[in-house]
């Protein structure tokens, strides 16, 4: 994958995934946030955020998701960075 997206881009990615502690502190997070969008899928041009064990893995067995349920994924979009550090 990283050859792959070596190939297309000329820096790195704009998704960051974190573990929260707990799906409560994870769902707080992403509650606070004023400028990320809650989204299920990302490539928008506007920051989001996404829970995936409560959004888009929600089906899946916990034992079969292979991810932490307090996953948080913040995908970076065009708004200024300094506004996005702050929220």
């Amino acid at each position: 994958m990283r050859r792959f997206h070596a190939a297309q881009a000329s820096g790195a990615g704009c998704v960051v995934s974190f573990v929260a502690g707990s799906l409560e502190k994870a769902a707080s997070i992403a509650n606070q946030l004023r400028l990320f969008g809650t989204a299920v899928s990302f490539g928008t041009v506007p920051s989001t955020v996404c829970l995936p064990c409560t959004m888009s893995h929600a089906s899946i067995e916990p034992s079969q998701r292979r991810l932490p349920e307090d996953v948080v994924r913040l995908s970076v979009g065009l708004e200024d960075p300094e506004d996005l550090w702050e929220d």
